[in-house]
């Protein structure tokens, strides 16, 4: 059953799902507007036939969307609630309430049967949250039956803030226009994923209709605001008034569309709205709003620690041209970094694509330099290999024509990590990786950290290529550099790899050590992004060594720490091990 905001039809949700008791529900039907005392009767009755035929099977029924529920399905719901579950006893019949989470507008009838439910012994409350990035991944798998590239999965996610409903309704959108196409085993969008694509069908012009033209405009601006954003930023962005923004305040409030939490914050009763209200915007206009949102938000930045220049890039993004090209670079790359120290990988990739674009006409080469850096470990992060390589190329190149060593040494080890594990192409062709076998047998500049870190990096191509005996060497030098710098990280990077020639070589054993002696050095340097690379081989290696139980145990701990940090490609050694310890 499903209850909709624009029927209020009383007990039509219930009467349209009681398939199991059809006589009954005719007389709530047809008795609807009865006051009298044979509504009552009514109720036991069907409470009664439920508990009935939970005694021949599980019976499960499920109301959707209950803060849509007129008063009087939400009365013969709360008795059933009532009546239903403690006649039942230990009878299998479960009664499943679907509701909003969202502040619920003053004087719905949903606010009173939330409160009672807290009330009642057999009430078990569990929320739904949004998906992440892994499970949003899954789906769309399951969805489209392949994988599907970094940059739609990244949209999907950004449009559809993790809504499964929405998801669907995005992927269905897409195959609609014939926008979907398969490059290289993913599938691709040759199209953006808009907002309006993701849109519920929920009828709004009944709560728009009457309300002034400004205060329209003040709910369109909060459509494409985050969450977070106040009401004196909203006015500014609006353009009103103390007074003005009161009335207005007022007017959305008794319409039912938004609520001011406690802090000033501004929140939209229904998820749904807010996103149909963003796609009703034409482009230009949404763009133009941004804009002004961007502007408006810009005004409030203390400085390029403030967490607010992270909206304030994410406006001007979606502003498109009507941006100035020196206000993007600034933000975005200021977004980049910030992004980066958060571990949102995928927005950090989003920035540093954007600020190189807007920059590459506007700084010197030196700091193009480092913005393609930064885009390359972003997009590493991110899992998309062709992108990292772009980027990696592009700042390789700058390195050479500037003579920045260290640059270009931090380059090929992104480019050579991202191939040997974004890629399927790992290390058969040691001529892929001339570049890093050169920069390690050369005299240069670079910061000594980076070509310990290029030689732990070649241990690991040449293990890859089966040079097990060059995997040796190089390993012996990485490691040694990397005691002799004292640094817990470095000494983590290449007992890794070393770890990876010695498994090369069939001793999981002795590999495991290496690897242990890595994840140590790891956490002593507080890096789980490297962290995961050692527990996940421990898996392989307990298992190679038959200690089950240790594997199970260590698969456990891979896969809590990748899905905190999103290090995906570790996260699948985690899934690989736990199935084989389950075999």
């Amino acid at each position: 059953a499903a209850c909709d905001e624009r029927l209020g039809i009383p007990y039509l949700p219930l009467t349209s799902a009681m398939g199991a008791a059809p006589a009954v529900g005719n007389d709530l039907q047809t008795d609807a507007a009865i006051a009298g005392d044979r509504l009552p009767g009514l109720f036991v009755e069907l409470a009664d036939r439920l508990v009935d035929a939970a005694t021949t099977g599980r019976v499960v029924l499920r109301v959707d969307d209950l803060q849509w529920a007129d008063p009087a399905t939400l009365e013969l719901v709360s008795h059933m609630v009532v009546h239903a579950l403690r006649r039942s006893s230990h009878a299998p019949l479960t009664l499943l309430v679907v509701f909003t989470t969202q502040p619920l507008a003053e004087g719905m009838p949903a606010q009173q049967f939330q409160a009672r439910l807290d009330r009642e012994p057999a009430y078990r409350p569990a929320r739904l949250e949004s998906f992440d990035e892994l499970d949003v991944n899954e789906l769309l798998d399951r969805l489209l039956g392949r994988r599907v590239s970094r940059a739609l999965l990244a949209e999907v996610v950004e449009a559809t803030n993790g809504n499964p409903l929405a998801i669907r309704r995005a992927i269905a959108a897409l195959r609609e226009r014939g926008s979907l196409e398969v490059v290289g085993g993913e599938v691709r969008s040759s199209s953006a994923v808009t907002p309006e694509q993701v849109t519920v069908d929920v009828d709004l012009q009944r709560r728009m209709d009457g309300l002034d033209e400004r205060v329209q405009e003040l709910l369109l601006a909060a459509a494409l605001a985050s969450d977070d954003t106040d009401a004196p930023t909203l006015a500014r962005i609006a353009g009103l008034d103390d007074d003005a923004m009161d009335a207005a305040m007022d007017a959305v409030e008794q319409a039912g569309l938004l609520v001011e939490l406690p802090g000033g914050r501004l929140r939209f009763v229904d998820p749904a709205a807010r996103r149909q209200l963003a796609g009703s915007l034409p482009r230009r206009a949404r763009e133009r709003l941004h804009l002004q949102i961007a502007e408006a938000l810009a005004e409030g930045v203390a400085d390029d620690e403030d967490p607010l220049t992270l909206e304030v890039a994410h406006h001007l993004r979606r502003a498109g041209p009507r941006a100035q090209p020196e206000l993007v670079a600034r933000f975005a790359t200021i977004a980049v970094h910030q992004s980066s120290r958060m571990g949102a990988w995928a927005k950090a990739a989003r920035y540093g694509d954007l600020a190189v674009r807007m920059s590459t006409s506007l700084l010197p080469v030196s700091d193009l330099l480092g913005l393609h850096l930064a885009a390359a470990l972003a997009h590493f992060r991110n899992h998309d290999a062709d992108a990292t390589a772009e980027h990696c190329a592009a700042a390789t190149e700058l390195a050479r024509r500037s003579g920045d060593d260290t640059a270009r040494g931090k380059a090929l080890v992104l480019a050579a990590r991202a191939r040997l594990t974004l890629t399927t192409d790992i290390g058969a062709d040691l001529a892929a990786y001339g570049d890093l076998v050169e920069f390690c047998r050369q005299e240069s500049s670079a910061d000594p950290t980076i070509v310990t870190r290029c030689w732990a990096l070649l241990t690991e191509v040449l293990t890859t290529a089966g040079d097990i005996d060059g995997a040796r060497r190089a390993g012996a030098e990485a490691t040694a550099r990397a005691v002799h710098s004292g640094d817990a990280v470095l000494i983590a990077e290449a007992e890794f790899s070393g770890g990876l020639a010695v498994f090369g070589d069939v001793r999981p054993r002795d590999a495991g050590r290496h690897f242990e002696t890595s994840a140590a050095a790891a956490r002593r340097g507080g890096d789980d992004w490297i962290l995961a690379w050692p527990l996940g081989r421990l898996v392989l290696s307990s298992l190679l060594s038959g200690d089950l139980r240790r594997a199970e145990v260590e698969a456990t701990a891979i896969d809590q720490l990748c899905r905190r940090t999103h290090h995906w490609a570790e996260q699948g050694l985690a899934t690989t091990g736990m199935a084989a310890v389950a075999l």
